[in-house]
């Protein structure tokens, strides 16, 4: 019925069925592409997955206070970048000439690794390294000439691959350090990242034990709710590296690997290095003992605000859940960072009120689906 219903209305031109199917979307809020695909996690175990990360985030505020300093928040994460190509819009162009980018097919295909980073302390974001990553074969030692001098936060490293590795995350580590070697003050510097493999390692854990910076992790399938750079920024940073790419046709139809650098530094000043974004950890709940989560990702939990939960350290199977099932670590090497944690861990719940209820899980607030 509905299909004949359509067919009867579209009769036209094919200007006319356009503009029909145009004021449809516009009418009922639908959009032209494809059905994304997802994971689907049950509920049960995004439960779990985020009340120990929760949970682990208090801790750590906690214990850093104890001892009367203040824990700051540093996360870092990967995203590609590539060429823009395909921008959609009108093309405002004379008649004698044809509008048009020129790019080889390498050209097309290449991507770089942008590794940004975020602080929930706007005090220090300016200071934070933002490092990208490129293959030898595609950044030229002329080309990273030219883009000197870089932003002083800013690293651009020429590599035989521009993907990630447990070695440029010690490299990584050793610039956060050296960046808040004269700003860290009395702060607990702790390192958010996700699960993935290249996170994971015993040289980065090491390199992390040695610059006295704290790793902590992202539950594996929940970055995009507890992540505050895939919650927030990336979209952010994304559209405006896309806005300046726009900008930059005037000047250049070419696209190069110069070009791409200039616009993703300027986005990168624009955006990460210009902003303040302690909003996105109190959205994905790191701080302030979730009491800014989204109310959407509550309700996808099952939780009925104001969300409470016992301020100690998450059990061994708890911790688990936030990595994935098929990597072999040892938990409690992550989760009891040095000896102390555990005497920190013991004052802290001796102080404060007992939150936990008897699942030891949340409290009496937090209801069920």
């Amino acid at each position: 019925e509905l299909r004949q219903s359509l067919t009867r209305r579209l009769r036209g031109n094919a200007r006319q069925q356009r503009k029909w199917f145009s004021r449809f979307r516009a009418t009922w809020r639908a959009r032209l592409g494809r059905l994304r695909l997802q994971h689907v996690v049950p509920q049960e175990e995004m439960r779990q997955k985020a009340v120990a990360f929760w949970k682990w985030c208090n801790y750590t505020v906690a214990c850093a206070a104890d001892v009367g300093k203040e824990a700051v928040f540093v996360n870092m994460d990967e995203t590609s970048v590539g060429y823009p190509h395909s921008l959609v819009g009108t093309v405002m162009a004379d008649r004698s000439h044809t509008c048009v980018e020129h790019a080889t097919l390498s050209q097309r295909r290449a991507r770089i690794s942008l590794l940004a980073s975020i602080s929930s302390d706007a005090r220090l974001q300016s200071h934070l390294p933002q490092l990208i990553l490129a293959s030898e074969k595609q950044l030229t030692k002329k080309v990273l000439a030219s883009l000197e001098p870089l932003p002083p936060n800013v690293v651009i490293l020429r590599q035989k691959s521009a993907w990630n590795s447990a070695q440029g995350m010690c490299v990584y580590i050793g610039m956060l350090r050296d960046a808040f070697a004269g700003h860290i003050g009395d702060r607990t510097l702790v390192l958010l990242v996700d699960t993935a493999r290249q996170h994971v390692h015993p040289d980065i854990l090491h390199q992390a034990q040695v610059c006295q910076i704290k790793l902590q992790f992202v539950p594996a399938l929940m970055t995009m709710h507890l992540q505050p750079l895939d919650l927030v920024v990336f979209s952010v940073l994304k559209r405006s590296f896309q806005e300046l790419w726009r900008e930059t046709l005037e000047d250049s139809c070419s696209a190069n690997m110069e070009r791409l650098l200039r616009v993703l530094l300027a986005a990168i000043g624009r955006v990460l290095c210009a902003s303040t974004w302690a909003a996105a950890f109190q959205r994905a709940g790191v701080t302030d003992r979730q009491r800014f989560v989204c109310q959407v990702l509550l309700q996808k939990l099952g939780f009925t605000p104001p969300l409470q939960l016992p301020l100690e350290l998450p059990r061994l199977d708890e911790a688990a859940a936030i990595f994935p099932r098929n990597i072999k670590l040892d938990v409690r090497a992550y989760l009891y960072w040095d000896g102390e944690d555990k005497v920190l861990a013991a004052n802290v719940t001796k102080r404060l009120p007992a939150l936990s209820s008897p699942e030891g899980l949340v409290s009496h607030n937090c209801e069920g689906p």
